[in-house]
């Protein structure tokens, strides 16, 4: 069983909507924004998925996600920077009132689910260490460039 954390990359519908939300003039966040994130780069997931079609290892439940944890407001503020946009500030949604708009926001775009928003209140991390020996190599860092790309490459989002 795989499970992948949030997925960036080049085509992905949740990136597509996550970089629309941070190139808003305000971002906003539910909560304080503070919710742990490993986004894990389109190479890797396919890397994990087509690795576990042929390996020896089967039966096994594998975390797939990113080597580094960031916040979601950081990540948000990443694909800001990846847009060439400076930072914004923050708009603070408290959680009941990001339930209601998703539950009018899923006629919309269906992403926009209370079990995404749920998924992302708790916040997503793992123990990266089954993947890397899985994979034999660690995952891609959070890089910029890599947001509009599904090649590999290395670097970090700063």
């Amino acid at each position: 069983m795989l499970r992948p954390s949030l997925i960036y990359g080049r085509g992905g519908k949740s990136a597509d909507l996550f970089m629309r939300l941070a190139a808003l003039p305000l971002i906003p966040v539910i909560g304080d924004g503070q919710q742990k994130l490993q986004p894990v780069h389109i190479y890797d997931v396919v890397a994990t998925v087509m690795q576990s079609l042929t390996s020896s290892e089967a039966r096994q439940t594998l975390d797939i996600s990113g080597n580094e944890t960031i916040t979601f407001a950081e990540w948000l503020q990443c694909l800001r920077q990846a847009q060439g946009l400076p930072k914004a500030r923050l708009l603070h949604i408290p959680f009941p009132m990001a339930m209601a708009f998703a539950r009018l926001g899923r006629h919309f775009n269906p992403l926009l689910q209370a079990e995404n928003l749920r998924m992302l209140q708790k916040g997503c991390c793992a123990d990266v260490r089954p993947l890397v020996q899985f994979l034999g190599r660690m995952p891609l860092t959070v890089e910029p460039r890599l947001l509009f790309s599904d090649a590999m490459s290395t670097g970090s989002c700063s």
